[in-house]
């Protein structure tokens, strides 16, 4: 294994002195550091999350959930019931998906995302945005 790191011109390979374990340090490629440092400053220009959403942006289904969790935080399930349904939907867990990925809801239980007590609430932007 060293002589194979070694031939893919990894500069240096570490052995303790009993042969137990050997430690490699891998080198990042310099195209990938390029690209998360582009990733990083527009980040850090648009504040991480776009929050200047229309309701042109969302499907009826988003647009019911809003409405929904504005009176609160609700479960899944609790969604599927406010809209109507009697089961958790596919198109209602690609809703959420949505919602989430744009920051417009959040996690009331944020480090355990599968958690059995988990709710959904309005993020700060999703707030702003039920304002309107």
């Amino acid at each position: 294994m060293i002589n194979e790191y070694t031939r893919l011109g990894v500069d240096e390979v570490f052995l303790d002195n009993e042969r137990t374990y050997f430690l490699v340090e891998l080198q990042i490629n310099k195209h990938f550091l390029q690209y998360t440092e582009e990733q990083n400053k527009s980040e850090v220009q648009d504040g991480g999350k776009e929050d200047n959403f229309s309701i042109e942006d969302f499907n009826n289904t988003e647009i019911k959930i809003l409405k929904l969790l504005r009176t609160g935080s609700m479960s899944k399930m609790e969604l599927a019931n406010g809209l109507g349904y009697k089961t958790v939907t596919g198109n209602l867990k690609k809703s959420m998906e949505n919602l989430l990925g744009k920051g417009i809801i959040e996690y009331t239980v944020a480090n355990k995302p599968t958690s059995k007590k988990q709710k959904y609430k309005l993020s700060v932007i999703g707030l702003k945005l039920n304002r309107e």
